[in-house]
């Protein structure tokens, strides 16, 4: 396809962001001296070039600032949008190599050289245009949603094959590439390779779309259940006041926050939420309520997090026995073996030691050594602990007869 010939001295117009590609129209803002210089100096429909600024933050950009190739662009619409501000619509033509800046002028000027589309198998070209038009014609609206009111008209243009490298561009175009990526295409001449270029940015663009469509759909599912949470606690609550039951949703919520803090594993976690739920659906006056609190509390209570450090040191698990429990050497010896050959053996896994007796020998105490138990206060009140209890001669147990009094002092 021949290309019209080109000015190869143009007025220039730096780009601080984005890129103008052939066969596309954008609309840029005008705000530097230079630049607004220039808008005034040529007017509309005048042959401009644009380049692109390898750092956005120059004001003043010189030859080695700019990317080495630009595109030629026709001046389509200037709007003023204030005192020193203009708003520019341009129309992409073709590219052109950026040779020298040339000063004597209040704005840039540039002196240029044309560049053709490089395309050494036009068979290849056109069938990796078929196969880059098909794919767009489907994600299009996937893709770039912005643009679905001018759907219909870029299938036309994607329908035209005519010019492999410009359906190229415009594809760039409507992907809303950052400038970098834009500017990969831009420097592309062959057009075989710009076509496999843009196909592999179309992949990315598609797979980034769907990614967000999975991730807004997640998002929205969350929110539509915990909205419809929140209206379900609102009419409980509603429920609840025309009762007259008293609200627990503050003395509650304290108590999830804590189980939230616990660290529960998962399974315990499964467990207290199903609990929770109980006791909020439950009236404060139910024989479970207090019942249901009490292990949820425990439940928060418990270190699920923490290990402690501590060894075994035989001596003072013996003077601890003996300090609470009178008596009952067996028992307390068997307890201190059992002990030794833990520590021996260095299992540290959790063993139960069963302790077998008949009704009243304290086998609840023996169970649990991180409370203390109450002494024995006088020989009145009979006492697990005490070892002179008077007891059946059938069967051993101890009988309901106090001890004697001298016998039986804590």
């Amino acid at each position: 396809m021949s290309h019209p010939e080109y000015p190869s001295v143009i007025p220039l117009l730096p780009l601080r962001n984005g890129v103008l590609f052939p066969g596309t129209v954008i609309t840029v803002p005008v705000g530097r001296a230079r630049s607004i210089a220039m808008i005034e100096a040529v007017g509309q429909d005048a042959i401009v070039g644009i380049a692109v600024q390898r750092d956005a933050r120059m004001v003043d950009p010189e030859l080695a600032d700019l990317q080495p190739v630009g595109t030629y662009a026709r001046v389509r619409q200037i709007r003023r949008t204030g005192e020193r501000n203009y708003q520019v619509v341009l129309e992409g033509l073709g590219r052109f190599s950026l040779k020298t800046i040339l000063h004597g002028k209040p704005y840039w000027t540039a002196e240029v050289e044309q560049l053709a589309d490089e395309n050494s198998d036009p068979t290849e070209a056109k069938l990796l245009a078929g196969a880059l038009g098909s794919r767009m014609r489907e994600k299009l609206q996937e893709i770039a949603p912005d643009m679905s009111s001018s759907f219909g008209q870029w299938i036309e243009l994607l329908g035209r094959g005519d010019d492999s490298g410009l359906l190229a561009d415009r594809v760039a175009a409507a992907l809303s590439l950052d400038t970098d990526k834009e500017v990969q295409v831009l420097l592309t001449r062959d057009v075989s390779e710009r076509l496999r270029l843009v196909s592999r940015l179309l992949d990315e663009a598609i797979t980034l779309a769907e990614l967000k469509h999975k991730i807004d759909s997640e998002v929205r599912r969350g929110l539509h259940s915990n909205q419809r949470e929140v209206l379900l606690r609102q009419q409980l609550r509603a429920i609840q006041k025309e009762l007259g039951e008293e609200p627990k949703s503050d003395d509650l919520q304290a108590l999830r926050e804590r189980l939230d803090n616990a660290g529960l594993p998962e399974e315990a976690r499964k467990v207290a939420d199903r609990e929770l739920a109980r006791l909020e659906a439950m009236n404060n006056a139910h024989a479970e309520f207090g019942v249901i609190r009490t292990y949820l509390e425990w439940i928060a209570d418990l270190p699920w997090n923490k290990r402690a450090s501590g060894t075994l040191e035989i001596d003072a698990i013996a003077k601890k026995l003996d300090a609470d429990h009178f008596g009952l050497e067996e028992v307390k010896k068997r307890i201190l073996e059992h002990m030794a050959v833990l520590k021996v053996s260095g299992n540290t896994r959790a063993t139960l030691l069963c302790l077998a007796g008949p009704p009243g020998s304290a086998r609840p105490r023996w169970a649990n050594r991180s409370r203390t138990p109450p002494a024995v206060r006088s020989c009145g009140s009979p006492s697990a602990a005490c070892a002179t209890r008077r007891r059946s001669a059938a069967t051993g147990a101890p009988t309901s007869a106090r001890c004697p009094v001298d016998s039986c002092t804590p």
